[in-house]
């Protein structure tokens, strides 16, 4: 299920395509939300979320809140960074 995406959101759903052109599972998004959470709102994360995984909205905002009782320091987290710094995270964080 695709939705409208607001423009402000377009550069996030463009990165993580980039970084993961297979897709998402739950081993890899949680981790990916994680390191999000502190940037985004809730609303607009799981609206990003339910984009590239199509899931829910409501679905994705319950992945959001799971994903933010991950530790930064999960090695699963830190590798999402690794991978998302391949395709421009370092310049997303100082767009939003």
């Amino acid at each position: 299920m695709q939705h409208d995406l607001p423009s402000s959101l377009q550069s996030t759903v463009k990165m993580l395509e980039q970084s993961y052109p297979e897709g998402f599972s739950d081993a890899t998004l949680l981790p990916v939300l994680r390191l999000l959470y502190d940037e985004l709102s809730d609303r607009n994360l799981a609206l990003v979320a339910s984009y590239v995984t199509c899931l829910d909205p409501s679905v994705a905002l319950n992945k959001v809140y799971e994903a933010a009782a991950l530790d930064l320091r999960d090695p699963r987290v830190q590798a999402a960074a690794e991978r998302l710094k391949k395709h421009g995270y370092d310049a997303w964080l100082a767009e939003v």
